[in-house]
């Protein structure tokens, strides 16, 4: 919930290309909102894995989660990747 307080925030007062530095490093507050936003998702996703009835986390999120695993990592490599449920790297991947 902090974080997310902090996202909402920081998304309607701040410029997104306004430069942040936090935790060693230099980005635009619009890169820093996104990686507030993926890191409530995961965080999210991680406390609900074992709970199927409770409330999923926004579907927005989970797009952002998405784009950022896509840029972080060579989804091609990823034998059977739909690009629907990808928010956790499948079974042994490394």
């Amino acid at each position: 919930m902090e974080t997310a307080s902090a996202l909402v925030t920081a998304a309607e007062d701040v410029d997104p290309r306004f430069v942040v530095g936090t935790q060693g490093h230099v980005l635009s507050s619009g890169d820093w909102m996104r990686t507030l936003a993926v890191e409530a998702t995961v965080h999210h996703l991680d406390l609900v894995a074992h709970l199927p009835t409770a409330l999923q986390p926004a579907k927005d999120g989970l797009a952002c989660v998405r784009a950022t695993l896509d840029a972080l990592l060579d989804r091609s490599r990823w034998t059977g990747a739909t690009g629907t449920t990808h928010e956790r790297p499948p079974a042994g991947y490394r």
